[in-house]
């Protein structure tokens, strides 16, 4: 493997340590077990995963990230979330803000990685939820889609160099019970040059090493096996697609950057390149030999040779004086009066590689489905369409959100039903998401206007349309305000109308006296 850019200029790629390992992400362990043909989709997913951290040690090491790869999940993460979402029939038992935080988590992992679970973890009467990635933990169902069996590796423990140890979380059915169960174990995870697993042989208490044993003490984890939610483990898998078109089999869903990995390769490859333009060509100066400096050991100070064989130096380098601007040494002439500096400078075509860089990524986001503008504002010609384009381009991003919408549904179906039953709601708990940052506002407002007054819809429908996040409450409570407002305003012309009449009245009343 290749650990720098050959092509890159020595100082260039010094400054930025890409001769070094740059780390932006920890490498925490992945725990995969025999998983079968999701073994295989698993390791698919978290190799391209890492597009999502800024850094792919096979690419990044030769390349700059431009880290569009991070900007596109957290576009369509937040276009699914908008500003915040609405749980029906909730009764005040879940925090809103918290769900939302945990639906972000769920959004972060499957975008990602393809697949998440998320656990319900049970405390003092209280559900807690938490997100489980892709890789640390596997599932079985049951012959309706259900999960009847899941195992979760929660910490790896250190003892000493080459002894690990795995704290791992079983959740199962009992025989004829209707309750699911779930204990901690302790698992001792094996590695060699060629492998990792976890070994599935449970670790007594009295055998683990001390420094394992003062961590479980100072955990307070209950190694006893616990009751969970009646008719279910409280299990629950997210995915970021319907199918796996790579393993159709497989039970986990697919990457957004599985399509993508080429694309961000060239988006990376043409922002270094830009990136080595800037750096080659700024300005340089040809100087003669007697204008240099002679002070110190100049030809130990940035010495580089160039791609003929001439030495260059930096002038005045250990002076302080003009730094990292090269001079090239040329030959001094005879008569040195009429010796001058030369000034070189070469074309950086900025605006060419903007051009490669703003296709590129219009690739991408027709790839991902959401519209160009969005991953970057400042795209030619973003603010140059009809707009019947534009709601062309909306309509291609709320189908994608929609689409993640439908799935999130999926998995909350299951969670919510446990909820439910847990906390004994009258009502079926489900998500309002928002819908006000869906579609072009101004022309939606241009059109509802126009209908109204037209008298085709009534108030309350455009007032639907115009804030589609209130709930039937709010809604009321504006056309009641707006329906009282024009009666106040009728009023007010018909006191003012009955007020001249009756003046008018009295004036005529007077003349004819």
């Amino acid at each position: 493997m290749e650990t720098t850019n050959k092509w890159m200029p020595t100082n260039f790629r010094s400054y930025l340590s890409l001769n070094k390992t740059r780390q932006l992400a920890e490498e925490q362990p992945i725990y995969i077990e025999g998983l079968g043909v999701d073994k295989y989709a698993v390791k698919n997913n978290l190799e391209v995963a890492k597009w999502a951290t800024g850094y792919i040690p096979e690419v990044h090491q030769s390349f700059l990230s431009y880290q569009k790869a991070k900007r596109l999940k957290d576009v369509i993460r937040d276009k699914v979330l908008g500003g915040g979402i609405f749980l029906e029939n909730n009764d005040g038992i879940i925090d809103e803000s918290l769900f939302y935080k945990f639906l972000a988590q769920v959004l972060d992992n499957t975008l990602v990685k393809g697949s998440c679970i998320a656990k319900v973890n049970l405390n003092d009467g209280i559900c807690e939820l938490d997100v489980i990635p892709l890789g640390y933990y596997k599932v079985a169902y049951g012959l309706k889609k259900k999960i009847i069996k899941a195992k979760v590796y929660l910490n790896r423990l250190d003892s000493k160099e080459g002894e690990s140890y795995v704290l791992v979380e079983k959740r199962y059915f009992k025989n004829n019970d209707s309750y699911g169960y779930g204990r901690y174990k302790i698992e001792r995870w094996a590695f060699d040059a060629y492998s990792e697993q976890i070994r599935d042989d449970e670790i007594e208490y009295d055998m683990l090493p001390d420094k394992i044993k003062q961590w479980i003490d100072s955990q307070d984890i209950d190694f006893d096996e616990h009751k969970l939610i009646k008719n279910s483990i409280g299990i629950y898998q997210f995915d970021n697609t319907w199918t796996n078109t790579r393993y159709p089999s497989s039970n986990v869903g697919e990457s957004l950057y599985l399509d993508l990995n080429d694309l961000f390769y060239a988006l990376d490859h043409a922002f270094t390149a830009k990136e080595n333009d800037k750096y080659i060509g700024r300005g340089r100066v040809i100087v003669p030999k007697p204008m240099q400096s002679t002070v110190g050991n100049i030809s130990s100070v940035n010495y580089l040779v160039n791609g003929i064989g001439q030495s260059m130096v930096t002038y005045g380098a250990s002076m302080g004086v003009l730094d990292n601007t090269f001079y090239n040494e040329i030959p001094s002439s005879f008569d040195n009066s009429k010796a001058k500096p030369e000034p070189i400078q070469f074309a950086l075509r900025t605006q060419e590689w903007r051009m490669e860089i703003e296709g590129l990524l219009g690739d991408i986001a027709a790839q991902a489905g959401v519209t160009a503008s969005m991953l970057d504002s400042r795209i030619v010609g973003s603010g140059q369409k009809t707009a019947y384009q534009v709601c062309a381009e909306e309509d291609l991003t709320r189908a994608t959100i929609e689409d993640k919408r439908a799935l999130l549904n999926c998995g909350l179906k299951p969670l919510f039903d446990d909820l439910k039953e847990f906390y004994n709601l009258a009502n079926e708990l489900s998500v309002r998401w928002p819908q006000s940052g869906l579609s072009n506002y101004s022309l939606l407002s241009q059109t509802t206007i126009s209908e109204y007054n037209a008298g085709l819809i009534s108030l309350e429908v455009a007032i639907k349309r115009l804030h589609p996040d209130w709930n039937q409450e709010e809604i009321e409570r504006e056309v009641a305000s707006l329906e009282g407002n024009a009666e106040n305003i009728i009023n007010q012309f018909n006191n003012v109308d009955n007020e001249e009449n009756a003046n008018n009245n009295e004036m005529v009343n007077n003349e004819e006296e």
